[in-house]
């Protein structure tokens, strides 16, 4: 709520949202529907209240919310039984804040909470991978951003690189952003210097035009 607030105070309409964890009813496949169901709503919002602008939606998120940002904006490529396809609703530009955004090298490195939210190795379900694995997923008409901070041991900073890679190989717009000093949590801590990274990163996405991401200079915690 905090981020939330903050970017409301720089001039732009925040839409909070909200979805089922694991343990609490969530997994697959209720977190992804409740994703899906939360961006188709969007039009809704708008028509509320007029004075919000749908010109140039950014959708940014923090760890899986940061994985769950960059497949609401490639859900218009899915399969059309596939859970969250044919989209009501679609971002702009997309934004990751220590997401890990290459799920099957995440899974590689140790990473339990994929395989529990998921149900299983990416072996074992390939096909639910390939549909929600933001690295297999890429649009090239989309802009991206992920950001990682160089001492995030939880989602370490190579899986934000390796998406930024592939998606410049495939012609899109994507930009990586490091935060020394940074950790899974320190970086969206308001409390803590890199947090203004973070947010000037959205804050900027948001209010320049479609396709002109141009992130700021890392910044060091002091």
């Amino acid at each position: 709520m905090t981020f939330a607030r903050r970017l409301a105070e720089r001039g732009l309409a925040v839409y909070n949202v909200e979805y089922r964890r694991v343990g609490a009813g969530g997994g697959w496949p209720t977190t992804f529907s409740d994703v899906a169901e939360a961006i188709d709503y969007i039009p809704n919002v708008q028509a509320a209240n007029r004075s919000i602008d749908l010109s140039n939606v950014v959708v940014a998120g923090h760890s899986a919310g940061g994985q769950l940002a960059m497949w609401s904006g490639i859900r218009h490529k899915l399969d059309e039984n596939a859970v969250g396809a044919k989209p009501k609703s679609r971002p702009h530009q997309v934004i990751s804040s220590a997401g890990p955004v290459d799920m099957v090298t995440a899974v590689g490195m140790g990473d339990r909470a994929i395989v529990t939210a998921l149900g299983g190795r990416p072996d074992q379900i390939p096909d639910r991978y390939s549909m929600v694995d933001p690295i297999q997923n890429i649009d090239p008409q989309i802009p991206t951003i992920a950001m990682n901070g160089d001492r995030d041991r939880t989602v370490p900073a190579v899986l934000g690189q390796n998406y930024v890679a592939a998606a410049q190989k495939e012609g899109a717009k994507s930009s990586f952003v490091m935060i020394p000093s940074g950790n899974h949590v320190s970086i969206v801590d308001a409390n803590n210097e890199q947090f203004l990274t973070v947010l000037e990163v959205v804050s900027r996405a948001a209010h320049r035009g479609k396709g002109e991401l141009t992130p700021p200079r890392t910044t060091a915690s002091r």
